[in-house]
């Protein structure tokens, strides 16, 4: 089901038309808070991981 894109309002910026995980002014935001910073992840496992085969 789509919907009209007039209809999302950005919770960020309250703008019409995107939601806040497509707004430029967010994600310029995120850019300014992180510049510098490198953010380390830990290895994950896949999800269909089962343990070592035997």
């Amino acid at each position: 089901m789509k919907f009209p894109q007039k209809t999302f309002r950005c919770f960020h910026c309250n703008g019409r038309g995107h939601m806040k995980r497509d707004c430029r002014e967010y994600q310029e935001s995120l850019k300014q808070k992180y510049r510098g910073q490198v953010v380390e992840r830990s290895p994950q496992k896949p999800l269909n991981f089962k343990g070592p085969v035997a």
